[in-house]
This record gives C-alpha cells, sequence and structure tokens, in this order.
C-alpha cells in the first residue's frame, strides 16, 4: 500500500515529468525523480530535477474523530544544472517548476486536483565546485495541505482525498477527488 505521502510525492512528479502539447514543462524533461539523490541508473544527462518530502504535520484543529484529518507536508523540489551557463540555467527551472505547479488548467489549479493547497514557501539556490566542475541548485519548498481519511481500528489512511476550501471535512466527501489507488466512493 502506497502512503499518503508518498502519493502527493508521485503526483508532483507527474506535473513536472508529464509532457503536454507544447513540451514538457520545465528544461528538465522527464528526468523527474522521487529521491534524495540522483539515481545511479539515471541518465547523466542534466538538469535533473528531484523530489522529496519533510516532516509532515497533522492540524489538531481540523482533526476529527471520525477518522478524518488535514495534513500539511513540506515537499522540496530541487533542480541541479550542470553548464557553463548553469546559475542562469537553475534560476529558468525554478521559475519553470513554480509555473508548473501553480498552474490554471481548466479552471483548477494543477496539483489542486491532489491537494488542498499547494503554496511555495521558499527558493533556495547554491552551488558547489570543484576545479572547473559546478554543479548549481534550486531547492523550492513547497507547502502541500491535504486531507485523509484514517480506518480508525487499523490506525491507517485507507482513503486519500482531497478538496477544496472552503469545502472540506465531514460533510463535504462528495465533493472530493479521489487520489488512493483503487479508491472507491466514500
Amino acid at each position: 500500500m502506497t502512503t499518503p505521502r508518498s502519493q502527493v510525492r508521485e503526483a508532483v512528479r507527474a506535473v513536472l515529468a508529464t509532457a503536454g502539447e507544447s513540451g514538457f514543462p520545465t528544461a528538465a524533461g522527464a528526468r523527474v525523480y522521487v529521491n534524495r539523490s540522483i539515481p545511479m541508473d539515471a541518465d547523466a544527462d542534466f538538469p535533473v530535477i528531484l523530489i522529496r518530502s519533510g516532516d509532515e504535520t497533522i492540524d489538531q484543529v481540523r482533526q476529527g474523530y471520525d477518522g478524518t484529518a488535514r495534513r500539511v507536508l513540506p515537499v522540496y523540489v530541487e533542480f541541479y544544472a550542470i553548464s557553463e551557463t548553469a546559475a542562469d540555467d537553475v534560476d529558468a527551472g525554478a521559475f519553470q517548476i513554480e509555473a508548473a505547479l501553480q498552474a490554471d488548467r481548466d479552471g483548477v489549479s494543477v496539483i489542486g486536483a491532489f491537494a488542498e493547497s499547494c503554496i511555495l514557501q521558499e527558493t533556495a539556490f547554491d552551488f558547489a565546485a570543484e576545479g572547473d566542475d559546478e554543479i548549481h541548485a534550486a531547492v523550492m519548498e513547497f507547502e502541500v495541505t491535504y486531507w485523509t481519511i484514517t480506518d480508525i481500528a487499523g490506525l491507517r489512511p485507507e482513503i486519500v482525498m482531497l478538496g477544496f476550501v472552503p469545502d472540506v471535512g465531514v460533510g463535504n466527501e462528495p465533493e472530493y477527488v479521489h487520489i488512493s489507488p483503487g479508491a472507491g466512493d466514500v
């Protein structure tokens, strides 16, 4: 069973790694990985994007006795480039990521179909050099808020459901979008 956090990370990866009518949303193309480091079997071409998450918090005010929980997950999207123009490439890549994750498609935020919200909190830039070799990076922190319904007896989220403020919480389940694999109707 995949966890709700892994479903959120995969939803972010899908947005960034899927080509649309005008191509991929970033210069990294399909080189987008849910991982803390570049996979050894990955294509050696750069730029590349890595996606990871941080420590999740549960909104105690919005946690219900019926097993519903509002969760806030920091998701880090890292863009790496190695080239003579790597600093500019990373800056452009960060802008492309921001635009892709906060794009409006058919009146709905792209990530909004997977979460209550996805808000950019911070973008940090860094580089490392050894001799003539330089790697530049942009690390973007997005705050992703989503809801789960937990099987109280099993204490594990069975269904990951996402809705839009203010129509969230108990009583609004019919308005939610299911992202759980094989999820049925609530």
